[in-house]
């Protein structure tokens, strides 16, 4: 078997642990967040390239306020006009091939990202995955 590979039956993990496995490595930056646009949960690489030390910083803050609030100009970017707030509001997926998102410091980058709905215990929420586009565009 390739080191690669995993083989699911050797595992003696849940479901729900094999599965927070898997987005604690995973290379794409994903986060979640609930009915009420509070972040829930952000693996590692979400983390990092949000420029946060660690989820606790990122937990429980509101995901446009904190990720989406302003355009590449600086202009504000109403909450209403947010499109990552769609898979919560409707059930549809969205996605964007260029889009910019903040980091802590308030530094903005240029993302692609896909949103998806989630369903919750406590309603509808998201799940956002998306890749740092500054690379892509510099070469």
């Amino acid at each position: 078997m390739s080191d690669s590979l995993i083989d699911l039956a050797d595992l003696r993990l849940s479901a729900e642990d094999f599965l927070g496995a898997v987005l604690q490595t995973v290379a794409q930056p994903i986060w979640v967040v609930d009915p009420g646009d509070r972040i829930r949960f952000a693996n590692p690489a979400a983390i990092k390239a949000l420029g946060y030390a660690s989820g606790d910083e990122l937990f429980g803050l509101h995901s446009h306020e904190t990720i989406h609030y302003k355009h590449p100009d600086g202009s504000p970017y109403p909450a209403a006009e947010c499109p990552l707030r769609l898979p919560r509001a409707t059930g549809e997926r969205v996605s964007s091939e260029l889009d910019w998102f903040l980091r802590r410091d308030g530094s903005m980058f240029p993302v692609s990202y896909v949103s998806v709905p989630l369903a919750m215990p406590e309603g509808r929420g998201a799940a956002v995955a998306f890749v740092d586009m500054t690379d892509r565009l510099r070469g």
